[in-house]
């Protein structure tokens, strides 16, 4: 592997560009959890995605991205309004990926489902944890339940 620079921000260089460490430390450990070659890997548009699964799997991995293009905020449109979903667009990056299956969806429900199980991490709200430890605690109880306990 290239060396790597740290930045004081939790960003790592490493001849690709500036990665977040904790995305890093992730592929990282995905590289050394698995062998051979993925099927597809879809993220959404977010560029540090492309450098980091670029850098940690090479062409191992398929990668696709779903870029979602939203409306400008009109006039009267408060802060926290979503915005409108305009059109999303599906882009290779490399590799030969089925651009039919190319989909987010699945990790999307994920995140709605933990943001509506964990009521302190949703944005305005007064549960959140001012302790890493709490945080982390309370996820560990949701995911618990949603593995052990609840139905599906």
């Amino acid at each position: 592997m290239q060396s790597l620079l740290q930045d004081r921000a939790g960003a790592v260089f490493c001849g690709l560009g500036w990665i977040d460490l904790k995305l890093g430390r992730l592929l990282a450990t995905l590289v050394i959890d698995t062998r051979g070659e993925f099927q597809m890997i879809t993220t959404e548009g977010f560029k540090a995605y492309v450098d980091a699964i670029q850098y940690s799997l090479g062409t191992r991995a398929d990668l696709a991205q779903m870029t979602t293009v939203y409306s400008a905020s009109g006039e009267g449109e408060h802060r926290y309004s979503p915005a409108e979903v305009v059109d999303v667009v599906p882009v290779r990056q490399w590799g030969n990926p089925n651009l039919d299956q190319i989909c987010t969806s699945h990790v999307e429900r994920q995140n709605l489902m933990m943001r509506m199980g964990v009521r302190r991490l949703t944005r305005l709200t007064n549960a959140f944890s001012k302790k890493w430890e709490h945080l982390k605690a309370a996820l560990a109880v949701y995911f618990a339940h949603y593995n052990f306990v609840r139905v599906h």
